[in-house]
């Protein structure tokens, strides 16, 4: 039920009711269990689409959310869904905050260094095919 309240504020056009959403999102994705409802509802995809929102605020959130997500083998699965879509706009961020916005930075390369643990080439439970495809 909550998962349905929270759902159509991530469309809002209002960044401040965004921004607490995405908020709530944050502190309900450090339980295991709503990490995983999270992924079966495909809200890590959403969350990979609010990477692109012109609010940092809401970048900065949607981050922490995503690096909840990356702590959880099953529940990640989704940031590597679509060709890697959610990787590669993980990396993005990156790219466009790692000088200007340290904390964003910071919290992007936790991502990454949790998306990159477990996996191996023989090792399929994160993602496509193991750690050769994240060269």
């Amino acid at each position: 039920r909550i998962l349905g309240c929270l759902m159509p504020l991530f469309f809002s056009t209002n960044h401040e009711m965004l921004h607490e959403a995405v908020r709530v999102l944050g502190n309900f994705s450090r339980m295991a269990g709503f990490r995983r409802l999270m992924s079966s509802c495909r809200v890590d995809e959403t969350m990979n689409v609010l990477l692109d929102h012109p609010d940092e605020a809401v970048i900065f959130s949607t981050a922490g959310v995503i690096l909840n997500i990356s702590t959880d083998l099953e529940a990640r699965r989704g940031l590597y869904s679509n060709n890697c879509e959610g990787l590669r706009k993980i990396t993005e961020c990156l790219g466009r905050f790692g000088d200007s916005r340290p904390e964003i930075g910071i919290i992007i390369c936790k991502i990454l260094l949790n998306l990159s643990s477990g996996i191996n080439t023989s090792d399929t439970r994160g993602g496509g095919g193991g750690a050769h495809e994240l060269k």
